[in-house]
């Protein structure tokens, strides 16, 4: 009787390290996402005081 248990207990380990690891995958894409985003926006900045301070001068 404690045979079906074992296995449930093990699925249920095995699924909660696997919903683990997939939120650490998502944690690092979306960290990534926000590392791009900001990087295109400091370049865009950066660009566009280039740009100003060249028209203003």
């Amino acid at each position: 009787m404690s045979a079906p248990t074992d296995l449930n207990r093990l699925l249920v380990g095995a699924s909660s390290d696997i919903k683990f690891e997939q939120s650490w995958l998502l944690f690092w894409n979306l960290e990534w996402d926000f590392f791009v985003v900001s990087y295109i926006f400091h370049e865009f900045f950066l660009a566009l005081t280039t740009m100003l301070k060249f028209a203003l001068c």
